[in-house]
């Protein structure tokens, strides 16, 4: 779950425990692919995707690049294709 500042919460699938774990300033939406388990938090006021491990295991793999204010995201889990829509630009992400 998004915090609001610049980390989010993890919860543990089998034993429920919560972790902080940072990500981009001011996170917004979070997606998840069921087939990898990857999540993609989009951080609004640092135009970033932050990719985390699937699997609960929280750890960030990867900050990306986007356009400016991104905010939601869909996911298509069969070709892993993250669509994130920008606020404040009409630019696009590959």
């Amino acid at each position: 779950m998004v915090n609001g500042t610049a980390d989010v919460s993890v919860i543990h699938n089998v034993t429920y425990a919560v972790s902080t774990v940072p990500a981009g300033v001011n996170p917004a939406f979070v997606v998840v692919n069921p087939a990898t388990g990857y999540a993609y938090v989009s951080n609004s006021n640092s135009n970033t995707v932050t990719v985390f491990y699937g699997n609960g295991e929280g750890k960030k793999r990867k900050v990306v690049p986007v356009g400016t204010g991104p905010l939601r995201m869909a996911i298509n889990p069969n070709t892993n294709r993250i669509y994130v829509a920008n606020c404040c630009d009409s630019s696009r992400s590959p």
